[in-house]
């Protein structure tokens, strides 16, 4: 069995976030990142809302025919007045789920997470344990913060549990 996805039990954990649905030809996860956080970091600031975690993005439905990614900044309690998240590209509340959780710390460039992937859906088969909800990736330690040293980024990636 896989020695590098460990089994978490995670809190929910209240968000604010934006989803969007495009056509998988036309997805630029970094694109779609960027102009997330481009909107929800100063909504943060103008509502005196602070981060709580890494920031996020969780893939509702990931092709072969269109991606719906929800991206967002997880906080110590709901968001006052925000309405909840649609998947109409408008910032919402939202909510990472609680419960078990099938995790995998991706070290390095944001191109080689599909290997994250494969090693939980290879630990799936070999444990018999099944998926039972939304991935995500949460970025541990983004570009910010490692000096244009991609080998060095982290990404914990989460799939919750059935």
């Amino acid at each position: 069995m896989s020695t590098e996805v460990e089994v978490l039990t995670g809190q929910q954990q209240p968000a604010i976030a934006v989803r969007t649905i495009v056509p998988m030809d036309q997805l630029d996860v970094g694109a779609l990142f960027g102009a997330a956080l481009g909107r929800l970091f100063p909504y943060l600031g103008q509502h005196g809302l602070a981060p709580a975690g890494a920031p996020y993005a969780r893939y509702v439905e990931f092709g072969p025919d269109r991606a719906d990614v929800e991206i967002g900044v997880p906080l110590a309690e709901p968001p006052p007045g925000l309405p909840s998240l649609a998947a109409d590209d408008e910032i919402g509340a939202a909510e990472l789920p609680g419960g078990e959780l099938a995790t995998y710390l991706h070290v390095g460039p944001y191109p080689d997470l599909g290997l994250a992937y494969q090693a939980i859906e290879a630990w799936f088969a070999e444990s018999g344990r099944k998926p039972g909800g939304a991935p995500w990736e949460s970025y541990v330690v983004g570009p910010d913060q490692v000096d244009q040293d991609e080998s060095r980024l982290e990404t914990l990636v989460c799939w919750p549990l059935s």
